[in-house]
């Protein structure tokens, strides 16, 4: 018995060594790139990025695809179970996942977000509490997928957080994986059929964001993320810090009145190429220490 026990031990003490070890080895590729690219020029003019930040995994795409990272895991219930403003921080930097049929994946990190947390919020599509059927995930389980058509043809994606009738808009990603099916899907409609795009264009709005993740309301509103075999959200090491995040005020909102425009309630990774829309005054405000 004494033999078996010890046997035991020595088998469990060195897979957790491997498995420490695999994680060491991700974390030195992700400092190994950053420094590699610590003195460069960022893709958005006239910014610089500096040692250790988000951005500098971010801005570079096709380099950060390199990158493996073994210690992925998919983000439970617990995870949405926040307030819409602390959710839509706590998203930048995750890892949105599409499986499409035949098990072809996608994927992208997360790097903007707009908060809606409804109640007095004139731009939040639940303002006073409105309820209806159109609306519905806004009132579901925090980590239900919202999907709302605009101007007709193109999708938001949304995924609600703790409060009723709260969601957190999907902004802007970075491709990660399965890149040219994402520019076959954005070139449905487009006349060069996406070949013109470059990387950081692929999902840098929120409508171009669901065109190339394959994200519509029909197939996938009203979605458990948690739960989802079709979408879900993943950690791998790729968390934003909060030196890193830039406040700024919503896109697209002057209809809701001064009020809530004014409110400052996106947020986007410092530095990143993929960004859809750059507040220069907000992130002289919010400046990296």
């Amino acid at each position: 018995f004494i033999s078996h026990l010890f046997f035991f031990y020595y088998l469990t003490r060195n897979e957790i060594r491997s498995f420490v070890g695999s994680g060491l080895r991700v974390a030195g590729e992700f400092a190994e790139h950053c420094t590699r690219n610590m003195n460069r020029e960022s893709t958005v003019k006239g910014v610089k990025r500096g040692l250790g930040h988000e951005g500098d995994v971010l801005e570079e795409p096709a380099k950060h695809r390199a990158v493996t990272v073994p210690l992925s895991f998919r983000l439970n219930r617990s995870f949405f179970g926040l307030s819409c403003e602390r959710l839509a921080r706590a998203l930048l930097g995750k890892v949105l996942a599409r499986r499409l049929p035949g098990d072809t994946l996608l994927r992208c990190r997360i790097v903007e977000t707009e908060c809606y947390p409804g109640g007095d919020d004139r731009a939040s599509r639940s303002f006073q509490g409105r309820r209806t059927e159109r609306n519905e995930p806004l009132f579901m389980e925090a980590g239900t997928a919202y999907v709302y058509l605009t101007y007709g043809m193109y999708h938001c994606f949304n995924i609600s957080s703790e409060g009723d009738g709260a969601a957190v808009l999907l902004r802007a990603a970075v491709p990660i994986e399965g890149l040219e099916i994402m520019r076959t899907l954005r070139g449905a409609k487009r006349k060069d059929s996406g070949r013109g795009l470059k990387e950081r264009e692929l999902c840098n709005g929120p409508a171009k964001l669901c065109l190339a993740m394959a994200i519509d309301k029909a197939a996938l509103n009203k979605e458990f993320l948690p739960d989802s075999q079709t979408l879900w959200l993943e950690r791998d090491g790729g968390d934003v810090q909060a030196r890193d995040v830039v406040v700024a005020t919503r896109i697209g909102i002057d209809g809701a009145g001064e009020e809530s425009a004014d409110k400052p309630l996106r947020f986007y990774v410092r530095g990143c190429a993929c960004v859809s829309v750059r507040d220069k005054k907000a992130e002289a405000l919010t400046l990296p220490s």
